[in-house]
């Protein structure tokens, strides 16, 4: 992904297949932003409560044993 970091805005996203073969490519070829505006942006990304981060591993669960353990 890559992104403008003054605005947020998304420029190009490549899909790669695990050949590292581009799958899928949005990119934007041309953005003019309204300059008279007084758009402020926040400095903090605010997911939506479902948001998951794709990005790290899954915790792993407890085996059934170790959680028979606990309860003893």
């Amino acid at each position: 992904m890559w992104i403008d970091a003054e605005t947020g805005v998304l420029l190009k996203l490549e899909e790669t297949n695990d050949k590292n073969e581009v799958t899928n490519l949005i990119e934007v070829s041309s953005i003019e932003f309204n300059k008279k505006g007084n758009l402020s942006l926040s400095n903090k990304f605010n997911p939506p409560a479902d948001y998951k981060d794709l990005t790290k591993k899954p915790e792993r669960k407890q085996s059934m044993k170790s959680e028979k353990e606990d309860q003893n």
